[in-house]
């Protein structure tokens, strides 16, 4: 089995809001208690993507 890694793009966001809503909204992973809606993973996103530390 061969696995392809590549970095998010904004395409990816519909997709990260909802893996993000699943495993993160109510546990320790983010101690969010409500889920993100789409509008406020994108400012997220567009918060992020122009720092260096994760590209």
């Amino acid at each position: 089995m061969s696995i392809s890694l590549r970095h998010a793009n904004e395409k990816d966001i519909l997709a990260i809001n909802a893996i993000y809503n699943e495993g993160g909204v109510g546990t320790t992973a983010s101690y969010d208690l409500e889920p993100l809606t789409v509008e406020n993973q994108t400012r997220w996103w567009e918060g992020v993507t122009g720092r260096s530390w994760w590209q």
